[in-house]
């Protein structure tokens, strides 16, 4: 008799590097901060936004690609500041404790902050010393080394890694064993794993291979289906919608069977692995598949919004048109080209914002003293996120292989992508909307 109790022992597994892999929370809680305010002493303070490359140079583990450079860059936005102002003296204190945190020091006596991890490929840093504010994500990607200062959190680069590297899951599985591994920003973030009951044994002297076999067969349909109602259910619950599977044909047939099609429907593709191959193997073979999908969800989201605009349906193109939407909730998902960028202005005490230079009136008669210029994608990408718009970044370039070597020529530009190229044609950035406001009279 068969076992009704195909998984005998289940483990999770979860990174406890201190890495921060999915970045949703932590976006969202960022895109809340309040904007500084122009004139206003106690809010005229600016936010430091700090992303550094902290990928070793070389062998040796003590230099860093972006150390230096994000020093030079920090005193050189210190130096645009009057001296002897607030805004000068808050950003001094964000400065010093920038350094102090990427020297491994204590950041500060009141802020009780966890120093960078080793594993740690790259770091986000967000710091308002006025509103004693000071956020350090640090991350397995490694993004360009980059500081900004301005009245928000300049949040495109983070948005940007936690679209490209955000969350696939892998389900790795044979006849007794299966694991699924959440992985982000190519790093295994958390897995499950599931120990099938080991049974039957082995055929006695003179028994019945035919019966053996359909024992065998009836116990490996069982433990699929278990692993398949589970994978259901970790899917569902996480919110991840894309799956890799990979095994050996035993067991992935059965499973193809058994998925519900909710889940099929999230399965962009098989390979065969062994169950023993290495974490960092498993994410080698996996990364391309879960790449390659990306790209088409990008090319999907480009003409999903060019229909859209063609048949004069929710569909908003150009800075102007997308952040009109965002301010008025209507955006369903934003669609940006990795490169895009724009001057723009806000009105953070007002809040209101626009394209372009600050004007010569103020669009709501307001204080034309409060108006600040911006880079208007660091306000379409909080806004975005503020309210709750999905975000889709398209990648711009592709590598362009020289044909005798299959190397990239170093002195001429890459190619752009098609889904940036039409992007291109729409002004960069542009949005599906979630309902058409009624013209103004």
């Amino acid at each position: 008799m068969v076992s009704d109790r195909p998984i005998k022992r289940l483990r999770v597994d979860e990174d406890k590097t201190g890495l921060m892999l999915d970045l949703r929370e932590a976006l969202a809680e960022l895109a809340a901060l309040p904007p500084a305010i122009a004139n206003d002493p106690a809010q005229a303070s600016q936010y430091l936004t700090v992303y550094v490359d902290w990928r070793p140079q070389g062998s040796d583990p003590g230099r860093r690609h972006g150390r230096r450079q994000v020093a030079d860059a920090m005193h050189a936005a210190l130096a645009a500041y009057a001296p002897h102002t607030p805004a000068a003296a808050s950003l001094a204190v964000d400065v010093e404790r920038v350094t102090r945190y990427l020297d491994g020091e204590r950041v500060d006596r009141g802020l009780d902050i966890e120093p960078l991890p080793a594993s740690a490929q790259g770091v986000a840093l967000i710091a308002r010393s006025a509103m004693d504010r000071f956020v350090a994500l640090p991350l397995a990607a490694a993004p360009a080394t980059t500081v900004a200062v301005g009245p928000i959190p300049a949040l495109t680069t983070l948005a940007r890694i936690a679209d490209d590297l955000a969350t696939y899951a892998v389900l790795l599985a044979d006849q007794q064993e299966a694991s699924l591994i959440f992985v982000t920003q190519a790093r295994d973030e958390r897995s499950i794993v599931a120990h099938g009951a080991n049974y039957p044994f082995k055929r006695k002297a003179g028994g019945s291979q035919r019966r053996y076999q359909a024992r065998a067969d009836e116990r490996r349909d069982q433990f699929a289906r278990a692993v398949a109602d589970g994978v259901r259910e970790a899917l569902d619950e996480s919110g991840v919608d894309v799956l890799v599977i990979a095994g050996d044909e035993v067991i992935t047939a059965p499973l193809d069977r058994l998925l519900h099609q909710t889940v099929a429907d999230r399965t962009i593709g098989t390979l065969r692995l062994d169950i023993a191959t290495p974490m960092s193997q498993i994410i080698e073979a996996t990364l391309p598949i879960d790449d390659a999908a990306e790209r088409e969800r990008e090319a999907d989201a480009v003409a999903a919004v060019h229909d859209a605009v063609a048949s004069g349906e929710l569909g908003a193109t150009g800075a102007a048109e997308v952040l009109r939407a965002l301010q008025n909730a209507q955006v369903e998902s934003l669609v940006m080209v990795d490169d895009f960028t724009a001057p723009g202005w806000a009105d953070y005490a007002a809040g209101i914002a626009g394209v372009g230079a600050i004007p010569v009136d103020h669009p709501a008669g307001g204080d034309r003293s409060q108006m600040t210029p911006i880079p208007i994608e660091d306000e379409i990408i909080r806004r975005a996120i503020a309210t709750g718009a999905r975000i889709e970044i398209v990648q711009s370039s592709e590598p362009a292989p020289d044909a005798a070597t299959g190397v990239p020529k170093a002195d001429e530009p890459l190619p752009r992508t098609d889904a940036a190229r039409r992007l291109d044609a729409m002004g960069g950035v542009a949005a599906l909307l979630r309902f058409r406001t009624a013209p103004p009279a």
